[in-house]
């Protein structure tokens, strides 16, 4: 047994050594050959790589890393559900089709992501693959493994901040939420304090994160990629409106009884969920499922959304009214306008700035109100038919990681 993971290391430690030797044979042939790679950026997500297929701001971010000049490695750290016996195990390692190389942290009931004490085989791992590299980058973008802060290695510490998530674990008031709601809210704070500049996707998060002591911080709303939507092809004509969602099927975040209302009310609607769902599903969800005019695809790549956007006739943005959605600036609000459609939303105030007469409609939590809303954006779907594309093409992901290292290497 001991033979066999010995072989075991020794494959992955050469698919390792193979997989940067590749990407520095790939460096030699670009124009600039004065160019070194020298930068390896660690990303701190909540999720496996390819447990979220439609893509969150971590993921453009990795993506665009990788592409670097001077990118020799990006990781991506996430946490694994496990059993109490396997805690004591090393971390996975795989390096992805994209090149990035994943490392998968044992973790148990999503509470030892947060305590430091069991954080130290992760920490060894990063220590012996990347001691040597000259600019090591910690992005956290989610507040986990916040011992890893205490490593003297670290060019820079980022704190990417795109959820309100000491609020998601309100959503059940059980015993485990709350001490877990305070375990984040401390691993939060080292972090922001260990960290040398902050970003925040909406203004009530920038905020919270001036709340925190933190001076350095700089606001920057989700993107799009804006190339990829306009390879759509023509929107068809449909028999009847469709209206639709794209994104996390998230009971603490979606007003899937308001969907069902309005899916009532108005049977000559055909309304559409693109993504997964998570956590327990509530009687809403299932009863909105079962109405006839209510269609799911719950598992769709990324690089097929704009198919499917092109033919919608209204972007949906049905958010509960709740603190957590407070921070919430929803990623695929660009992704809609970039589709050419008009939007309308609720429990969202970090949009409100938007709203204007066919391109975003903000209303209650309210079937009544939200019919309305989307009766007007039908209505006006031919007006600001150009600024809802200039929204979008001024909002590509490019463009805001590049801001985002700009800042960073002031």
């Amino acid at each position: 047994m001991q033979t066999y993971f010995r072989e075991k290391n020794l494959e992955l430690s050469l698919k390792l050594n193979q997989h940067l030797l590749n990407k520095t044979e790939r460096s030699k042939d670009t124009e600039n050959m004065e160019i070194k790679q020298t930068d390896v950026h660690f990303i701190i997500s909540p999720s496996p790589w390819e447990q979220d297929p439609l893509q969150y701001r971590r993921h453009r971010l990795a993506n665009y890393l990788i592409k670097e000049s001077n990118t020799k490695a990006v990781y991506w750290i996430a946490p694994k559900p496990s059993s109490i016996k396997s805690l004591f195990l090393e971390p996975e390692v795989k390096v992805l089709n994209n090149g990035i190389i994943q490392i998968l942290v044992r973790d148990f009931k999503s509470f030892i992501r947060y305590v430091e004490p069991f954080q130290s085989r992760v920490k060894k791992k990063i220590i012996k693959t990347e001691r040597k590299s000259s600019n090591l980058y910690l992005w956290y973008t989610y507040p986990a493994f916040s011992s890893l802060t205490n490593l003297n290695m670290w060019q820079k510490i980022i704190y990417d901040c795109s959820d309100y998530w000491r609020e998601a674990e309100q959503v059940d008031n059980n015993w485990m939420n709350t001490v877990k709601r305070e375990m984040i809210i401390q691993s939060e704070k080292r972090i922001v304090k260990a960290s040398d500049i902050c970003f925040a996707s909406s203004k009530h998060l920038s905020d919270h994160l001036y709340k925190l002591k933190h001076k350095n911080i700089f606001l920057l709303e989700n993107g799009v990629d804006f190339e990829l939507f306009q390879k759509r092809k023509k929107k068809p004509i449909n028999a009847k409106p469709i209206l639709g969602f794209v994104g996390g099927l998230k009971p603490w975040k979606i007003d899937f009884s308001l969907l069902l209302e309005v899916a009532r009310k108005q049977q000559d609607w055909e309304i559409v969920l693109i993504g997964s769902s998570y956590g327990q599903a509530g009687k809403a969800f299932k009863d909105l499922l079962a109405q006839r005019n209510v269609t799911i695809y719950d598992s769709v790549p990324f690089s097929d959304i704009p198919e499917y956007l092109s033919t919608f006739d209204v972007g949906l943005l049905p958010y509960l009214d709740n603190e957590y959605n407070q921070g919430v600036f929803p990623l695929k609000f660009f992704e809609y306008l970039a589709s050419d459609l008009p939007i309308v939303g609720c429990g969202i105030p970090s949009t409100k700035h938007y709203e204007e007469e066919g391109i975003y409609e903000q209303t209650k939590n309210n079937s009544n109100y939200f019919i309305d809303a989307c009766l007007q954006a039908l209505k006006n779907r031919d007006i600001n038919k150009e600024k809802r594309l200039t929204l979008a093409k001024s909002s590509d992901w490019n463009e805001k990681i590049e801001r985002m290292l700009k800042e960073l290497r002031r």
